[in-house]
């Protein structure tokens, strides 16, 4: 995968995080009923989700970006893979299907961003430091 996508992959990763928390929290109550998920978890979900996608953004926009930073954000994927499947099983019986769909896509897609960040960790860092 060229440089470029790599770069930019951090700007989807946290402007997908931001943008999914936002309306999470925006629409609450509707999203509560939709995904029949009580309310707490909801805004359990939208106030992690703001917050990883505030971080990823910082990151995507430093100019000193390191493997570090770069680690910690997939570290942070891969936990929150673990807890969306967690939300899962234990809803399971509970949330709707539609609700279900949501945390079991959302641990697809954060647990690509995971093992893509993490392999490419060193990567990321050096293209950046590179930068004028």
């Amino acid at each position: 995968m060229p440089i470029t996508h790599k770069i930019n992959i951090l700007y989807i990763d946290g402007g997908a995080g931001f943008t999914v928390g936002l309306l999470l929290l925006l629409l609450l109550d509707r999203i509560s009923s939709l995904y029949n998920l009580p309310v707490s978890v909801v805004m359990f979900l939208g106030v992690a989700n703001v917050c990883y996608g505030l971080y990823g953004i910082t990151i995507a926009a430093s100019r000193f970006k390191n493997s570090a930073s770069i680690s910690l954000l997939a570290i942070a994927n891969g936990c929150w893979m673990v807890i969306c499947t967690l939300l899962v099983l234990y809803h399971l019986k509970t949330a709707s299907l539609i609700g279900l769909s949501f945390l079991s896509l959302e641990a697809i897609f954060v647990g690509f961003l995971a093992w893509f960040e993490w392999e490419n960790r060193y990567a990321l860092s050096e293209v950046c430091a590179a930068e004028p």
